[in-house]
């Protein structure tokens, strides 16, 4: 008896810690994810852009990390966008993955959008979040690397046209 107990109780543990470390991402903004941390190293081998280098290892953001980030990042693209810079279509929704990374030992946060069709309905986060990687279709598939500490971007990576 006191070993199904303990089972029961090891279960439920396990179960509780799974939940508290998934809680913070149910409130991610919606079309947003994190890219899980065994696919991480497949968001930084895209088809038709250039990526950042990573010489450290994966992370996963916070929610808090991400939408700090997404506050940012839209008027950093205005701007961009009246310096006649380079910036993705407007009015376009894209889907969001995030996955944090180490350069020089800096963390950093790499973001890989994606256009999303108006009729397909915003999937809910996952950990087993794949990746998006599209050949060509220019400015609505891109990437852009966000400085946590200093709050700014690198200049985005727009994936080539075909």
């Amino acid at each position: 008896m006191r070993r199904v107990i303990a089972g029961s109780m090891l279960l439920l543990a396990t179960g509780a810690g799974l939940v508290w470390l998934a809680l913070p991402y149910i409130w991610l903004p919606s079309g947003t994810s994190t890219i899980g941390l065994w696919r991480a190293a497949e968001a930084f081998h895209q088809c038709s852009r250039d990526v950042p280098h990573s010489d450290g290892g994966y992370w996963l953001p916070t929610a808090t990390e991400i939408v700090e980030l997404e506050l940012e990042l839209w008027p950093t693209l205005e701007q961009r966008d009246k310096l006649g810079q380079p910036v993705p279509p407007r009015f376009q929704q894209f889907r969001r993955q995030y996955i944090g990374f180490t350069r020089n030992g800096e963390r950093l946060i790499y973001g890989n959008f994606s256009a999303w069709p108006e009729d397909e309905p915003w999937r809910e986060w996952s950990l087993l979040e794949r990746p998006v990687n599209v050949c060509d279709g220019g400015r609505y598939f891109w990437g852009i690397v966000y400085r946590p500490k200093s709050k700014q971007f690198e200049e985005p990576q727009f994936n080539g046209v075909g």
